[in-house]
Formats: C-alpha cells, sequence, structure tokens
C-alpha cells in the first residue's frame, strides 16, 4: 500500500503538466 502512494505522488506532477 506504501509503494500505491508513491506512486500516485509521482504521477501527480505529470498529470499536471500534461493538463497544462
Amino acid at each position: 500500500m506504501h509503494m500505491n502512494s508513491l506512486t500516485c505522488f509521482r504521477i501527480f506532477p505529470y498529470l499536471t503538466i500534461i493538463s497544462l
């Protein structure tokens, strides 16, 4: 479950850049 949180956090910035 810890890995899931890290993965989400790492993809978070990527999604923001794509949305821009």
